[in-house]
């Protein structure tokens, strides 16, 4: 197996983690700041510098997520999911947050019809018609990824 070549990145001073490659390889989505404000946000591969997802720097963002097309980011705020376009703009709701149940964790199957997301102790799956299903019951899940054949999610579990 070859990984390829390593690049740095970033030189934020601050934390730095949750990265997530854009579809087409050219720029990464990460949460950085200090834990209590945590921001999203996009750097170009071939260099540049960083820059915010959005514009609203009082809430703090965390675990972003490419849309299989690229053209949008979605990321966890206010115990939900959020989105906005990786070039800036208007963030939007795309899932109400419960704080009692916050969302852990959202992953995109690979044709981007399906969203796995983590609440609680239990994997969910929201359709293309946006009803919500039950999948399975996890134990503090987080980080889930979906399989690119679309057949598993797997997620973290015992560390949220």
């Amino acid at each position: 197996m070859v990984l390829g070549r390593a690049t740095h990145l970033t030189w934020d001073p601050e934390l730095e983690v949750m990265p997530a490659l854009s579809p087409d390889g050219r720029s990464v989505a990460y949460t950085a700041g200090p834990p209590a404000k945590f921001q999203v946000m996009i750097r170009d591969v071939a260099g540049g510098r960083a820059v915010h997802l959005t514009d609203d720097t009082t809430t703090g963002q965390t675990s972003p997520a490419w849309l299989p097309d690229g053209s949008r980011v979605f990321y966890l705020a206010n115990a939900g999911v959020f989105s906005a376009p990786p070039g800036g703009g208007p963030a939007r709701p795309e899932i109400h947050g419960d704080t009692l149940t916050p969302i852990a964790s959202v992953t995109f199957s690979p044709d981007g019809k399906q969203l796995g997301l983590s609440r609680g102790d239990s994997l969910l799956v929201r359709g293309p018609d946006r009803s919500v299903r039950g999948l399975a019951r996890i134990a503090e899940a987080s980080q889930c990824s979906w399989s690119p054949n679309g057949t598993f999610i797997a997620c973290a579990s015992g560390n949220p």
